[in-house]
Protein backbone atom coordinates (compact mmCIF):
# COMPACT_ATOMS: atom_id res chain seq x y z
CA UNK A 1 0.00 0.00 0.00
CA UNK A 2 1.41 3.68 -1.01
CA UNK A 3 1.87 5.93 1.83
CA UNK A 4 1.22 8.67 -0.56
CA UNK A 5 -1.90 10.36 -2.44
CA UNK A 6 -3.78 8.42 -5.18
CA UNK A 7 -4.47 10.31 -7.94
CA UNK A 8 -8.23 8.89 -9.87
CA UNK A 9 -8.22 10.14 -13.48
CA UNK A 10 -12.19 9.50 -14.48
CA UNK A 11 -11.78 9.93 -17.69
CA UNK A 12 -15.67 8.78 -18.61
CA UNK A 13 -15.92 6.89 -22.07
CA UNK A 14 -12.52 6.36 -22.00
CA UNK A 15 -12.41 3.53 -24.95
CA UNK A 16 -9.60 0.74 -24.39
CA UNK A 17 -9.54 -0.73 -28.01
CA UNK A 18 -9.33 2.87 -29.05
CA UNK A 19 -6.70 3.68 -27.41
CA UNK A 20 -4.88 0.99 -28.14
CA UNK A 21 -5.41 1.84 -31.96
CA UNK A 22 -4.14 5.46 -31.70
CA UNK A 23 -1.24 4.44 -29.53
CA UNK A 24 -1.78 5.92 -26.60
CA UNK A 25 -2.59 3.56 -23.93
CA UNK A 26 1.19 3.73 -22.78
CA UNK A 27 0.91 7.35 -22.59
CA UNK A 28 -1.51 7.45 -20.18
CA UNK A 29 -0.54 4.89 -17.62
CA UNK A 30 2.15 2.01 -17.79
CA UNK A 31 -0.08 -0.58 -16.72
CA UNK A 32 -3.15 -0.47 -18.20
CA UNK A 33 -5.87 -3.28 -19.28
CA UNK A 34 -9.67 -3.62 -20.49
CA UNK A 35 -12.26 -4.09 -18.30
CA UNK A 36 -15.64 -5.39 -18.24
CA UNK A 37 -18.63 -2.87 -17.64
CA UNK A 38 -22.32 -3.88 -17.73
CA UNK A 39 -25.65 -2.54 -19.60
CA UNK A 40 -28.74 -0.69 -18.06
CA UNK A 41 -31.70 -3.21 -18.52
CA UNK A 42 -33.86 -1.23 -20.19
CA UNK A 43 -31.46 0.49 -22.48
CA UNK A 44 -29.27 -2.18 -23.13
CA UNK A 45 -26.66 0.16 -23.28
CA UNK A 46 -23.62 0.95 -20.08
CA UNK A 47 -24.62 4.48 -19.14
CA UNK A 48 -22.60 6.99 -16.35
CA UNK A 49 -25.46 8.01 -14.51
CA UNK A 50 -25.02 3.86 -12.80
CA UNK A 51 -22.11 3.04 -13.29
CA UNK A 52 -19.78 5.87 -11.52
CA UNK A 53 -21.74 4.93 -8.40
CA UNK A 54 -20.80 1.29 -8.61
CA UNK A 55 -17.41 2.26 -9.36
CA UNK A 56 -16.81 4.07 -6.44
CA UNK A 57 -18.80 1.54 -4.02
CA UNK A 58 -18.38 -1.78 -5.68
CA UNK A 59 -21.44 -3.11 -6.45
CA UNK A 60 -24.33 -3.01 -9.00
CA UNK A 61 -27.30 -0.78 -8.66
CA UNK A 62 -29.65 -2.91 -7.44
CA UNK A 63 -27.78 -2.99 -4.40
CA UNK A 64 -25.86 0.91 -4.13
CA UNK A 65 -29.96 2.05 -5.49
CA UNK A 66 -28.83 4.39 -8.12
CA UNK A 67 -29.56 4.19 -11.30
CA UNK A 68 -31.04 5.91 -14.25
CA UNK A 69 -33.85 3.96 -15.24
CA UNK A 70 -35.28 0.61 -14.19
CA UNK A 71 -38.44 -1.45 -15.26
CA UNK A 72 -39.72 -1.91 -11.88
CA UNK A 73 -39.16 2.20 -10.88
CA UNK A 74 -38.76 4.23 -13.75
CA UNK A 75 -36.56 6.54 -14.05
CA UNK A 76 -33.80 8.61 -11.92
CA UNK A 77 -35.67 11.50 -12.38
CA UNK A 78 -34.47 15.25 -12.23
CA UNK A 79 -33.70 17.99 -9.77
CA UNK A 80 -37.69 19.28 -10.63
CA UNK A 81 -40.23 17.73 -8.98
CA UNK A 82 -42.58 18.28 -11.34
CA UNK A 83 -40.23 16.63 -14.29
CA UNK A 84 -40.02 13.75 -11.46
CA UNK A 85 -43.98 13.28 -11.82
CA UNK A 86 -43.57 13.61 -15.28
CA UNK A 87 -40.76 10.72 -15.28
CA UNK A 88 -43.73 8.80 -13.56
CA UNK A 89 -46.30 9.27 -15.62
CA UNK A 90 -44.34 8.24 -18.73
CA UNK A 91 -42.37 5.18 -16.98
CA UNK A 92 -46.17 3.90 -16.92
CA UNK A 93 -47.89 5.33 -20.24
CA UNK A 94 -44.96 5.71 -22.75
CA UNK A 95 -42.47 2.85 -24.86
CA UNK A 96 -39.30 2.48 -24.05
CA UNK A 97 -38.10 4.38 -26.73
CA UNK A 98 -40.60 7.21 -26.31
CA UNK A 99 -39.25 7.45 -22.90
CA UNK A 100 -35.59 8.16 -24.14
CA UNK A 101 -36.58 10.77 -26.39
CA UNK A 102 -38.58 12.68 -23.96
CA UNK A 103 -35.42 12.64 -21.86
CA UNK A 104 -33.31 14.24 -24.71
CA UNK A 105 -35.97 16.71 -25.58
CA UNK A 106 -35.82 17.93 -21.79
CA UNK A 107 -31.72 17.40 -21.93
CA UNK A 108 -31.97 19.88 -25.08
CA UNK A 109 -33.73 22.25 -22.75
CA UNK A 110 -31.01 22.09 -20.18
CA UNK A 111 -32.47 20.05 -17.51
CA UNK A 112 -30.32 18.02 -14.77
CA UNK A 113 -30.96 14.40 -13.76
CA UNK A 114 -30.97 14.50 -9.97
CA UNK A 115 -27.75 13.43 -8.14
CA UNK A 116 -27.40 11.92 -4.83
CA UNK A 117 -25.19 13.89 -2.40
CA UNK A 118 -22.38 12.15 -0.64
CA UNK A 119 -24.79 11.86 2.74
CA UNK A 120 -27.18 10.07 0.66
CA UNK A 121 -24.61 6.89 1.03
CA UNK A 122 -24.44 7.61 4.47
CA UNK A 123 -28.02 7.88 5.66
CA UNK A 124 -28.77 4.66 3.44
CA UNK A 125 -25.49 2.66 4.78
CA UNK A 126 -23.93 2.36 1.43
CA UNK A 127 -19.92 2.10 1.64
CA UNK A 128 -17.67 4.00 -0.64
CA UNK A 129 -14.12 3.77 -1.55
CA UNK A 130 -14.09 7.55 0.57
CA UNK A 131 -15.06 6.31 3.59
CA UNK A 132 -12.53 6.37 6.45
CA UNK A 133 -10.22 8.32 4.02
CA UNK A 134 -9.35 12.09 3.73
CA UNK A 135 -10.63 12.47 0.53
CA UNK A 136 -11.41 15.42 -2.20
CA UNK A 137 -14.24 14.05 -4.53
CA UNK A 138 -14.19 16.08 -7.43
CA UNK A 139 -17.11 16.24 -9.65
CA UNK A 140 -18.25 12.67 -9.59
CA UNK A 141 -21.70 11.88 -10.68
CA UNK A 142 -23.71 10.66 -8.29
CA UNK A 143 -21.22 11.87 -5.37
CA UNK A 144 -21.97 15.52 -4.86
CA UNK A 145 -20.32 17.34 -2.44
CA UNK A 146 -20.25 20.87 -0.81
CA UNK A 147 -16.64 21.20 -2.11
CA UNK A 148 -17.74 21.47 -5.76
CA UNK A 149 -20.68 23.50 -4.89
CA UNK A 150 -17.97 25.82 -3.39
CA UNK A 151 -16.32 26.03 -6.64
CA UNK A 152 -19.52 25.54 -9.27
CA UNK A 153 -17.56 22.81 -10.47
CA UNK A 154 -21.21 21.42 -12.12
CA UNK A 155 -23.57 24.31 -11.93
CA UNK A 156 -25.69 24.70 -14.76
CA UNK A 157 -23.84 21.53 -16.77
CA UNK A 158 -27.71 21.11 -18.17
CA UNK A 159 -27.65 24.75 -19.37
CA UNK A 160 -23.83 24.61 -20.76
CA UNK A 161 -24.83 21.51 -22.78
CA UNK A 162 -27.86 22.94 -24.56
CA UNK A 163 -26.21 25.98 -25.30
CA UNK A 164 -23.02 23.84 -27.39
CA UNK A 165 -25.06 20.63 -27.85
CA UNK A 166 -28.06 19.62 -29.45
CA UNK A 167 -29.05 15.76 -28.28
CA UNK A 168 -30.56 13.11 -30.96
CA UNK A 169 -31.51 9.60 -30.36
CA UNK A 170 -30.37 7.93 -34.01
CA UNK A 171 -32.61 4.85 -33.18
CA UNK A 172 -31.95 2.95 -36.65
CA UNK A 173 -27.80 2.76 -35.07
CA UNK A 174 -29.22 2.88 -31.28
CA UNK A 175 -27.27 5.23 -30.19
CA UNK A 176 -27.23 9.49 -28.74
CA UNK A 177 -25.48 11.70 -31.07
CA UNK A 178 -24.19 14.82 -29.87
CA UNK A 179 -24.43 18.24 -32.97
CA UNK A 180 -22.20 20.76 -32.10
CA UNK A 181 -24.54 23.84 -32.10
CA UNK A 182 -20.90 25.96 -32.41
CA UNK A 183 -17.92 25.26 -34.67
CA UNK A 184 -15.73 22.76 -33.49
CA UNK A 185 -13.13 25.03 -32.41
CA UNK A 186 -15.58 26.94 -30.10
CA UNK A 187 -16.97 23.56 -28.20
CA UNK A 188 -13.34 22.54 -27.98
CA UNK A 189 -12.78 25.57 -26.10
CA UNK A 190 -15.62 24.91 -23.62
CA UNK A 191 -14.94 21.45 -23.51
CA UNK A 192 -11.45 21.80 -22.43
CA UNK A 193 -12.07 24.32 -20.50
CA UNK A 194 -14.40 22.71 -18.32
CA UNK A 195 -11.60 19.68 -17.74
CA UNK A 196 -9.14 22.54 -17.00
CA UNK A 197 -10.96 23.78 -13.84
CA UNK A 198 -11.15 20.32 -12.35
CA UNK A 199 -7.18 19.01 -13.11
CA UNK A 200 -6.36 23.02 -11.28
CA UNK A 201 -8.35 21.80 -8.32
CA UNK A 202 -6.60 18.34 -8.75
CA UNK A 203 -2.72 20.35 -8.69
CA UNK A 204 -3.69 22.40 -5.92
CA UNK A 205 -4.05 19.03 -4.23
CA UNK A 206 -0.97 17.97 -4.07
CA UNK A 207 1.35 17.90 -0.67
CA UNK A 208 -2.05 18.17 1.35
CA UNK A 209 -1.87 14.49 2.09
CA UNK A 210 -4.85 13.47 0.67
CA UNK A 211 -5.28 9.68 0.32
CA UNK A 212 -7.41 9.83 -2.40
CA UNK A 213 -8.00 12.65 -4.97
CA UNK A 214 -10.81 10.85 -7.14
CA UNK A 215 -12.12 13.61 -10.35
CA UNK A 216 -14.37 12.72 -13.00
CA UNK A 217 -14.31 14.37 -16.65
CA UNK A 218 -16.24 14.16 -19.11
CA UNK A 219 -14.47 15.76 -22.05
CA UNK A 220 -13.78 11.95 -23.90
CA UNK A 221 -17.07 10.92 -23.50
CA UNK A 222 -18.65 13.96 -24.69
CA UNK A 223 -16.56 14.08 -27.96
CA UNK A 224 -16.89 10.37 -28.73
CA UNK A 225 -20.50 11.26 -28.60
CA UNK A 226 -20.31 13.80 -31.84
CA UNK A 227 -18.30 11.87 -33.73
CA UNK A 228 -21.10 11.01 -36.45
CA UNK A 229 -21.96 14.42 -36.56
CA UNK A 230 -18.86 16.18 -37.69
CA UNK A 231 -16.91 15.67 -41.06
CA UNK A 232 -13.25 16.31 -38.88
CA UNK A 233 -11.83 12.49 -39.25
CA UNK A 234 -9.28 13.26 -36.54
CA UNK A 235 -11.28 15.42 -33.49
CA UNK A 236 -11.58 12.31 -31.51
CA UNK A 237 -7.87 11.16 -31.82
CA UNK A 238 -6.57 14.86 -31.30
CA UNK A 239 -9.14 14.36 -28.09
CA UNK A 240 -7.65 11.03 -27.02
CA UNK A 241 -4.03 12.92 -27.19
CA UNK A 242 -5.05 16.08 -25.07
CA UNK A 243 -6.38 13.37 -22.83
CA UNK A 244 -3.32 11.73 -22.51
CA UNK A 245 -1.41 14.83 -22.25
CA UNK A 246 -3.38 15.88 -19.40
CA UNK A 247 -2.71 12.63 -17.93
CA UNK A 248 0.77 12.65 -18.03
CA UNK A 249 0.68 16.54 -16.65
CA UNK A 250 -0.73 14.84 -13.28
CA UNK A 251 2.16 12.05 -13.11
CA UNK A 252 5.13 14.81 -13.82
CA UNK A 253 3.13 16.92 -11.05
CA UNK A 254 3.36 14.18 -8.23
CA UNK A 255 5.44 12.56 -5.63
CA UNK A 256 7.46 9.50 -5.77
CA UNK A 257 5.73 7.94 -3.41
CA UNK A 258 2.11 8.74 -5.25
CA UNK A 259 0.13 6.48 -7.36
CA UNK A 260 -2.02 7.45 -10.76
CA UNK A 261 -4.99 5.78 -11.68
CA UNK A 262 -6.42 6.21 -14.68
CA UNK A 263 -10.50 5.04 -15.14
CA UNK A 264 -13.24 5.17 -17.29
CA UNK A 265 -17.27 3.15 -17.02
CA UNK A 266 -17.24 2.28 -20.63
CA UNK A 267 -16.00 3.17 -24.03
CA UNK A 268 -16.98 5.40 -26.96
CA UNK A 269 -17.07 4.41 -30.73
CA UNK A 270 -19.08 6.29 -33.34
CA UNK A 271 -21.44 7.85 -30.04
CA UNK A 272 -21.64 4.30 -29.01
CA UNK A 273 -21.26 3.65 -25.87
CA UNK A 274 -19.02 0.21 -25.85
CA UNK A 275 -17.82 -2.49 -23.08
CA UNK A 276 -14.19 -1.73 -23.77
CA UNK A 277 -13.99 0.20 -20.43
CA UNK A 278 -10.24 1.73 -19.50
CA UNK A 279 -8.32 0.59 -16.59
CA UNK A 280 -4.86 1.14 -15.92
CA UNK A 281 -2.34 2.62 -12.99
CA UNK A 282 1.39 3.59 -12.39
CA UNK A 283 1.37 0.75 -9.93
CA UNK A 284 0.86 -2.36 -11.24
CA UNK A 285 -0.69 -4.23 -7.91
CA UNK A 286 -3.88 -1.48 -8.56
CA UNK A 287 -4.50 -3.51 -11.55
CA UNK A 288 -4.55 -7.57 -9.18
CA UNK A 289 -7.91 -8.64 -9.48
CA UNK A 290 -9.68 -5.88 -11.62
CA UNK A 291 -11.33 -7.77 -14.56
CA UNK A 292 -14.32 -5.06 -14.18
CA UNK A 293 -15.55 -1.73 -13.17
CA UNK A 294 -16.55 -3.49 -10.33
CA UNK A 295 -13.43 -4.54 -9.28
CA UNK A 296 -12.19 -0.82 -9.49
CA UNK A 297 -12.57 -0.06 -5.76
CA UNK A 298 -10.55 -3.18 -5.09
CA UNK A 299 -7.60 -1.94 -6.82
CA UNK A 300 -7.88 1.03 -5.70
CA UNK A 301 -8.09 -0.26 -1.85
CA UNK A 302 -5.15 -2.15 -2.66
CA UNK A 303 -2.90 0.90 -2.96
CA UNK A 304 -4.23 4.01 -1.26
CA UNK A 305 -3.81 4.24 2.48
CA UNK A 306 -7.01 5.06 5.36
CA UNK A 307 -6.00 7.26 7.66
CA UNK A 308 -9.61 8.56 8.89
CA UNK A 309 -7.82 11.80 9.21
CA UNK A 310 -11.36 13.46 7.42
CA UNK A 311 -14.66 12.00 6.75
CA UNK A 312 -16.83 12.22 3.89
CA UNK A 313 -18.49 15.63 3.09
CA UNK A 314 -21.52 16.04 4.93
CA UNK A 315 -24.22 17.74 3.06
CA UNK A 316 -28.05 17.84 2.27
CA UNK A 317 -28.47 19.31 -1.43
CA UNK A 318 -31.19 19.65 -3.78
CA UNK A 319 -29.02 19.12 -7.76
CA UNK A 320 -30.25 22.45 -9.17
CA UNK A 321 -29.37 24.88 -12.02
Amino acid sequence: MSEGTTYVLGWDGLDYELCKEFGLADEFVPHHKRAETFANDVLGKPDTYELWPSIITGSRPEEHGVWLINEENGGAGASNPLMNAASDVAHRFLSTRSRIGLGIVLRNRGLSLDQKSADWYRKNGVSTVFDGRDSRVVGVPNYRNEDDDGLELLAGWGRKMSRYLDIEADEEAERVVYHPRKDLERLDEWLVSEVGKKIQVVRSSVDRDHDIVFTWLAYIDTVGHTVPAVEDEDWQRRAYERAARITREIRYMMNEEDTLIVASDHGNRRAEHTFDAFYGSTDERALEGVNSVLDYRKGIDRVTSATSARTPYEIEVEWTD
